[in-house]
């Protein structure tokens, strides 16, 4: 067996012996184990390492590990907490402290400046000083200041802060001189700095031999110090690069060869030789080709086309190398840039086109061409341009398996858009700021800008929680959390990736909302013990950051609500496609007992006063508006029908909207439709309080019947002898047929057929009557259909009655066999009913047995949903 499953045992066996301390210690060891194991992938080495430290929150090298696996996987901000976790455990390793200022070096100015302290504390060999530094750090994390995600931190972008103190050169360089040099040449740092690396590490060369300053002078060649001062430092350390065979040497020496060619088909012909011969490798002679002949060096060629020439001299076995593409995208997208910068727009859109053969997975090219669309204000090219920006960043994590990758990028374009929309009419500074009437009616009037903030919040919100380390933060609740509120936030984050993100059908978008899926999970099973949530490291540190994001979660939706009331101030004629329904979803994406603990938090509403109720109210309250407009054509009544329609779909639980929607459907004279639409709201379950849902319910059993009254002709009320009885029967069966749930033209029929002799009309008017017990959906009408069945003789309504029952009886039999069943349960209740009042004993025993596995799987549905 190999050592990973032999570890994978031993896991599988742990699990199975309790969680006391000593298998805890024995499943964190095994974790770790196996996530620092080679055969281990990436992901599954990270998830690995943090059950290690959750399972041992004292295993100093399982959070330096954790934190090695992230970094070099190129998540540098997430690699930071896990070294500062691993510093608080061993706070004098040198190590992890240099690890610490490399990943801050591949961050943003402030981390690079924190960087540079850390390493000049190490070299300075300062205790109290490196230990300020690692504060400064960690305070960083904390959230105190607005950090880029977040809007808030937009919101103080305008405000000047007093530029932090850049960390003073070390004076002993001899220790940390290879991290320094990287620190320097990653930035625009003056030379002296550099070159104090360099005879730093010369002095180091009687020790650790001369590849380490081989390698230290080849980074300064790359960028971009001439030959001749590389060879300078070279000689002044007493090192001859031609001399030896030193790889490292070797690699210096045919480097600065190439830097020094003249002739761009002599650097080919030399960097060719070089590569075929392993001297050098591919990305050293494709950065110095860049360098020597890019878009931007002196002795560049004359045009992208001369460039691309100079790129076919390579032979074929270096030009299939990705290095050699990476260098092919990069003049590509060098002239591009030149382009752009001269206003060529179309030459610049060309080139970066051009790219997409090599790479279609680029990010920073569909910036580009996003940008190029809006710079030309190519109207057609705008939307499809960002679109594929955005699928890019959520198909490129989908396809690594790692949210975390592209998301600050993410998470900053959906806020860029937002802010950009909110801030086309909305005068104030969003989260805090409330807009007028006069901006809110100016957003509604601008329905895709309105769109664009609606579809990009919720898209900024779902990568503003996957940004948390703290399951708590992620899943955005409380503490003190109830465990149903906790698996409603899993649920509610999991299905804002389906909105967000599926709905919008990009490429890995279902791979991503996996992702998500499996992180919510994972957070919710971390979160649901209470003595795990009193545990989660991070939760203070990231609270402050998580306090501002529900604040801009109520902020939403006081907007929505107040969005509204400025729809109620639009004409329903002149309101825009979907609108309504769009602030609606947009608002039943988050949430809901979130949502309602930070109102209650921030004392906005009382404990009693449920918030989604309340946006419900507002949303019948438009309806009521829109339905009570007087439409004045009859596109405008259409008009009006598609909006409550609409708005219905958007909420479908309220009986209150499809009864506004069936109304108008009937003034706009359109019967059928009506009818389905009541026959679909009542047959959908309500979430309006039970009081009202009755009376909706009744109103729209009316509007039902009155369809089925009005479809029957004048003339068939009042026929004056049996062959217009028969014509007038005739007609009121089609009307049946059309509106089989009404009631009253069962009444009429049957009071018709009565009133003309004969057995088989009797027994015509009991099938009809029977027929409407069983299927009509207005109570009202049933006791007179009740009584109207009285007046059959018995014999024949019992016939009548015992063969409906066995109809019935084998149709909910089939559906049970099918799986089905709870649906036909009213109407079997009536079938019960039937055959008890003919007494059919064999049938009210079979009805009985029936309902009683109905009602039984309706509660087995009921508990598993």
């Amino acid at each position: 067996m190999t050592a990973p499953a032999t570890l994978r045992a031993a896991l599988d066996r742990l699990r199975t012996m309790g969680d006391s301390p000593r298998v805890m210690i024995a499943r964190a060891e095994a974790e770790f184990r196996l996530g620092v194991h080679p055969e281990t992938n990436a992901g599954e080495g990270v998830e690995l390492l943090r059950s290690a430290v959750r399972h041992d929150p004292f295993l100093a090298k399982g959070f330096l590990h954790l934190g090695l696996r992230l970094h070099r996987a190129g998540r540098f901000r997430a690699a930071v907490p896990e070294y500062l976790a691993a510093l608080e455990l061993a706070p004098t390793s040198r190590r992890v402290h240099l690890l610490l200022a490399e990943a801050l070096l591949e961050l943003g100015k402030a981390e690079q400046q924190a960087g540079d302290e850390l390493i000049a504390a190490l070299a300075a060999r300062e205790p109290e000083r490196l230990k300020a530094a690692v504060v400064q750090v960690e305070g960083m994390l904390t959230g105190q200041e607005p950090d880029a995600g977040t809007e808030a931190a937009a919101e103080n972008e305008t405000e000047k802060k007093k530029p932090r103190r850049r960390a003073k050169p070390p004076t002993d360089l001899t220790g940390v001189w290879q991290v320094w040099l990287l620190a320097q040449l990653s930035r625009a740092a003056k030379r002296a700095q550099p070159v104090a690396c360099l005879k730093a590490g010369a002095t180091r060369i009687g020790v650790d031999g001369p590849a380490d300053l081989a390698l230290g002078c080849l980074l300064l060649l790359l960028s971009g110090d001439p030959p001749g001062e590389v060879r300078k430092e070279i000689a002044a350390a007493g090192v001859d690069p031609e001399a030896g065979n030193d790889p490292a040497l070797r690699a210096l020496a045919a480097a600065l060869e190439l830097a020094g060619a003249g002739d761009p088909v002599l650097f080919v012909r030399g960097a060719s030789e070089h590569l075929l011969t392993g001297v050098l490798p591919a990305a050293v002679v494709c950065a110095l080709h860049y360098q020597r002949f890019g878009p931007s060096a002196p002795s560049a060629a004359g045009t992208v086309t001369d460039a691309l020439r100079l790129l076919d001299v390579y032979p074929p076995m270096v030009r299939d190398d990705h290095w050699f593409q990476e260098l092919r995208i990069a003049v590509l997208d060098g002239y591009a840039e030149r382009a752009w910068t001269d206003g060529a727009l179309v030459q610049a859109k060309l080139l970066w086109r051009e790219t997409i053969g090599l790479d279609p997975y680029r990010v920073p090219v569909a910036v580009n061409l996003a940008l190029v669309a809006a710079r030309m204000k190519a109207a057609e090219e705008y939307g499809p341009a960002w679109e594929r920006l955005f699928e890019l960043t959520y198909l490129l994590a989908g396809g690594v398996g790692d949210v975390q990758l592209l998301l600050d990028e993410r998470r900053d374009l959906h806020l860029a858009l937002t802010r950009q929309s909110w801030q086309r009419h909305c005068g104030s500074t969003p989260p805090s700021g409330t807009p007028t009437d006069e901006d809110l009616d100016a957003w509604v009037a601008d329905g895709d800008a309105l769109a664009v903030w609606l579809r990009n919040w919720d898209s900024y919100y779902l990568n503003a929680r996957l940004s948390f380390r703290s399951p708590i933060h992620l899943l955005g609740v409380a503490r003190d959390v109830d465990t149903d509120e906790l698996a409603e936030a899993r649920d509610a984050l999991i299905a804002l990736a389906d909105t967000a993100v599926v709905e919008r059908d990009w490429a890995g978008g279902k791979a991503f909302r996996e992702l998500v899926a499996g992180l919510a999970e994972r957070a919710y099973a971390r979160s649901a013990d209470p003595a795990d949530r009193a545990r989660d490291r991070y939760f203070e540190t990231e609270k402050p950051r998580a306090d501002r994001l529900a604040e801009e979660l109520l902020q939403r939706t006081l907007v929505l609500i107040s969005l509204l009331r400025a729809l109620g101030r639009v004409p329903v004629a002149a309101a825009r496609e979907g609108q309504a329904a769009a602030v609606i979803r947009h608002q039943r994406n988050l949430p809901r007992r979130i949502l309602q603990s930070i109102f209650v938090n921030r004392g906005l509403v009382q404990n009693d006063v449920e918030v989604a109720g309340y946006f419900e109210h507002r949303v019948l309250e438009l309806a009521d508006i829109w339905f009570r407009a007087e439409p004045l054509t009859g596109a405008d009544r259409s008009r009006q029908v598609a909006r409550l329609g609409e708005i219905v779909e958007a909420l479908p639980g309220r009986l209150a909207l499809r009864l506004a929607h069936c109304r108008a459907l009937h003034e706009a004279k359109r019967p059928r439709e009506c009818y389905h639409a009541a026959v679909a709201a009542l047959e959908q379950p309500s979430t309006d309080p039970a009081a009202d849902a009755e009376h909706y319910r009744r109103e729209l059993s009316r509007l039902i019947d009155q369809i089925g009254s009005e479809d029957i002709p004048d003339e068939a009320l009042r026929p004056s002898d049996i062959a217009s009885a028969e014509l007038a029967a005739k007609r009121i069966s089609q009307s049946l047929e059309r509106y089989p749930a009404s009631g009253a033209p069962y009444l009429l029929l049957a009071t018709l057929l009565l009133r003309m002799d004969g057995a088989e009309r009797q027994r015509r008017a009991a099938r009809v009557l029977i027929d409407g017990v069983l299927v009509s959906l207005v109570e009202e009408k049933l006791p007179q259909m009740w009584q109207l069945l009285g007046q059959v003789p018995e014999p024949i309504a019992a016939g009548v009655a015992e063969s409906a029952c066995a109809r019935v009886r084998k149709k909910v039999l089939d559906r049970l066999s099918a799986g089905g069943g709870p649906e036909l349960l009213d109407q079997a209740m009536r079938c019960r009913e039937l055959a008890r009042r003919f007494a059919l004993g064999g049938e009210l025993a079979a009805f009985d047995e029936l309902l009683a596995q109905l009602r039984q799987i309706g509660r087995r549905r009921d508990g598993e949903e």
